[in-house]
C-alpha cells in the first residue's frame, strides 16, 4: 500500500462474515452465542466478532449508560404499574402464578432466559391504584 493510504475497517461487514458466523450469518440468531462452538477458536472468533458493545480499550463509553437506563426504565415501569399472569378461562390467579413458574422452572438462563415455551406465559401491566 503506498504510504497516506487509508485503511477503514468496516464493522458492518465483519457481522456477516461466513468464514465467522457460519452458513445462516445473516439469520436473526441469538442462540449462537451461547451454543458450543466446534472448536475453541471458532468460540474466539464469535466473541471477538460482535462488536455492538467490543470489549477491552475500545469498549463502547455508553455500554454502562445504556445499562442504567434500561434498569432506570424498568424501574420506572414498575413504579407504576404491577404485572399479572394472564389467566386462562376460569384458572384462578394463583393457578395461572403456578403455571408460569412451571414455565419459568423448565427454561434455562443462558445470554439471556431462553423460555421454553414462551407461549404459555402471557403478562399483563395493570396501573396501580
Amino acid at each position: 500500500m503506498p504510504a497516506g493510504t487509508q485503511v477503514w475497517v468496516v464493522l458492518a461487514r465483519m457481522q456477516y462474515e461466513p468464514a465467522t458466523w457460519g452458513p445462516d450469518h445473516l439469520a436473526f440468531r441469538p442462540s449462537r452465542f451461547t451454543e458450543a462452538a466446534a472448536s475453541s477458536a471458532d468460540e474466539q472468533a464469535r466473541r471477538r466478532g460482535f462488536l455492538p458493545w467490543s470489549r477491552g480499550p475500545r469498549q463502547c463509553p455508553g455500554m454502562k449508560l445504556a445499562q442504567i437506563e434500561f434498569v432506570a426504565a424498568v424501574a420506572a415501569v414498575f413504579g407504576r404499574a404491577r404485572v399479572e399472569c394472564a389467566r386462562r378461562g376460569d384458572e384462578t390467579a394463583a393457578a395461572a402464578r403456578e403455571r408460569t413458574r412451571k414455565v419459568v422452572r423448565d427454561s434455562a438462563p443462558l445470554l439471556a432466559m431462553q423460555v421454553n415455551r414462551p407461549k404459555d406465559v402471557v403478562l399483563v401491566w395493570r396501573k396501580k391504584d
